[in-house]
Formats: C-alpha cells, sequence, structure tokens
C-alpha cells in the first residue's frame, strides 16, 4: 500500500511540476507577445475613434451652419451678406466633401500601380503572358472608369481663384438625365 502512496504521490509531484513550467510558458507567451499585440490593438481602435470623432464633428459644424442658413433663407429680399455666406458654406462643402474623398482615390490607385507592378514581375518571372494580358486588360478597365469619374463632375463657372460659384456644379448624370439645379 505504502509503494501505490508514494508511487501516486511522485506522479502528482511531476504533473504539478509540468503544469508549473506550462503555466509559466503561458505567462511568459502572455506577457511578451500577447499584451503587446493587444495594447497596439487598442491603440488602433483609440487612433480610429479620434479620427472619427474629428470627422462627426466637422459634420456636425457644417450641419450647424447649414440649418443658421436655413434660419436666414426665408426672407424675401436677401442681402448681399446672406449671398455671401452662402457662396461660403456652398464652397467649404464642396471642398470638404470632395478633399476626404480625392485622398482616399489618391491611396487606392497608389495600391492598386504597387500591387500591379509587383503582380506584373511574378507573372513575367513566371513567363504566364495569358495572366499578363489580362492583368492588362483589367488595368485598362481601371483607367476607363477613373476617366468616367472625372467626366462626372463639371464645373460651369468660377471665380478668379478657380473656385466654383454657388450653383455652377453639376453632375455629368444630372445634365444626361434631364435634370435641371
Amino acid at each position: 500500500m505504502r509503494t501505490l502512496v508514494r508511487s501516486l504521490s511522485t506522479k502528482l509531484r511531476i504533473a504539478i511540476q509540468v503544469v508549473d513550467k506550462i503555466l509559466v510558458k503561458i505567462n511568459c507567451f502572455r506577457d511578451e507577445e500577447l499584451w503587446p499585440q493587444l495594447n497596439e490593438f487598442i491603440q488602433g481602435l483609440t487612433r480610429m475613434w479620434k479620427s472619427m470623432l474629428e470627422c462627426h464633428q466637422s459634420q456636425c459644424q457644417a450641419i450647424g451652419e447649414a440649418k443658421r442658413l436655413d434660419v436666414i433663407a426665408f426672407p424675401k429680399h436677401f442681402s448681399d451678406t446672406h449671398f455671401e455666406v452662402t457662396r461660403k458654406l456652398q464652397h467649404d462643402v464642396i471642398n470638404w466633401t470632395l478633399s476626404p474623398m480625392r485622398d482616399f482615390a489618391s491611396t487606392v490607385l497608389h495600391l492598386w500601380d504597387h500591387d500591379k507592378a509587383e503582380m506584373r514581375q511574378r507573372m513575367l518571372a513566371n513567363k504566364d503572358e495569358r495572366e499578363v494580358k489580362s492583368l492588362d486588360k483589367e488595368d485598362k478597365k481601371m483607367q476607363k472608369e477613373i476617366q468616367a469619374l472625372d467626366k462626372r463632375m463639371v464645373v460651369i463657372s468660377a471665380d478668379d481663384n478657380g473656385m466654383p460659384f454657388a450653383g455652377h456644379v453639376i453632375c455629368q448624370s444630372e445634365t444626361t438625365k434631364g435634370g435641371s439645379l
């Protein structure tokens, strides 16, 4: 009986030692690998939410300015000040809307060009001419889509600084459908 108890006691001590070593490895893994990744993830989320807050604050400011314009928009006789404020607001809204979209489109096109060049090199290295032709076809399609997007926004009239006057920015789709401003 004593031999059995000693044997079980030895096995129990060995099992406890194995569990302790595993726990040390788990704690080391947590502290050296998981914690830095979690910290980086949290910082990324913080930056994202900060960026979203700034965007929403800009939107809120634009909405507030638009509401103030609604209040003064109903008089029968518009003053020069009213016209100037309206023109400036439209100018700011157009710039605000187009600027992030151009930045985004530029980034996407840059990534497309970079990826396309790498893919082309791989295809040429593998001597896969059919895939290279397919890539060229896709690239031409993308270029046509970009040109079509550029042509949709037409500026009819602009001030001395090249900025559109109020009511003079139209989308091509509005004119082709017979719509009016």
